[in-house]
């Protein structure tokens, strides 16, 4: 696989964030993407985002810039290993 060019690292560095803040409990998925759209003005939440494209698309990308670049900020979160391995939405 090709490394992603700068608007997928920047975008693999923001999910991998949300889905952090999500799975320690700071914010819910449904917030987080709330606070994305009305809060910053994106069209979509890094959630909505992870369902679109696919979670194993996703982890494919965090797991291409982790092995590329060792940034521990850019490992890829257990639950998006869990989503894309049981191929789990993570929205509602």
């Amino acid at each position: 696989m090709r490394p992603p060019g700068a608007s997928g690292a920047s975008s693999a560095a923001g999910t991998a964030e949300a889905v952090l803040m999500a799975q320690s409990g700071y914010a819910s998925s449904e917030d987080i993407d709330t606070a994305m759209v009305h809060g910053c003005g994106y069209p979509m939440g890094p959630f909505a985002l992870l369902d679109h494209l696919g979670a194993a698309h996703v982890l494919d990308v965090q797991s291409e810039l982790f092995g590329a670049t060792q940034e521990p900020g850019l490992a890829p979160a257990a639950s998006l290993v869990d989503h894309a391995v049981l191929d789990l939405p993570f929205g509602a």
